[in-house]
């Protein structure tokens, strides 16, 4: 038996959110290196078809990758269609809008996350899910701050910060 033994077995597919962003890109690549298939969810497929054409044409074409719109996932149920018959999601989406004022980004924010979670509850092919994030969620990155985070560490100064009264500014 292998040092790495795979939860999931290659060939099968596995949900990238937000396969447009920088981060799903890289996530996308590895899965695609590594023998699975990737279904990648998008705002816009039309909008988003250099993703296929300028980096991943050979695994589309060889029906590894497809894209799936989802044009706000925050919808209850958006992502239900995107899910079927994946074994594992890999949720690497986040919100854009820079709105600085939370009580308009932090609660479509965080109903975008329940989406998925509840769209994945409901497909019983799902076995994995994984939930990606920011070093911000933990700690202020700074050269001088030696952050070691676990499951009960939070960047209280950044909720602090976010949540601070008017005027709401782009810094905010």
């Amino acid at each position: 038996m292998s040092a790495l033994a795979l939860s999931i077995p290659k060939g099968l597919w596995v949900l990238v959110t937000g396969a447009t962003g920088f981060v799903a890109g890289h996530v996308i690549r590895q899965l695609l290196q590594r023998g699975y298939k990737v279904r990648g969810t998008v705002r816009d497929t039309e909008k988003a078809s250099r993703l296929i054409d300028d980096h991943f044409k050979s695994y589309a074409e060889k029906g590894d990758l497809e894209l799936v719109e989802v044009p706000d996932m925050a919808v209850d149920g958006a992502l239900d269609e995107a899910v079927k018959a994946v074994t594992a999601v890999a949720h690497v989406a986040a919100s854009t809008d820079f709105d600085p004022n939370p009580n308009n980004n932090v609660p479509h924010a965080v109903a975008g996350d329940e989406s998925i979670l509840k769209s994945t509850t409901r497909e019983n092919s799902v076995k994995r899910f994984v939930f990606t994030s920011s070093i911000m969620a933990v700690a202020l990155p700074l050269a001088s701050n030696d952050v070691r985070g676990d499951r009960n560490t939070w960047n209280d100064v950044a909720v602090e910060a976010a949540w601070a009264p008017p005027p709401y500014e782009q810094t905010h």
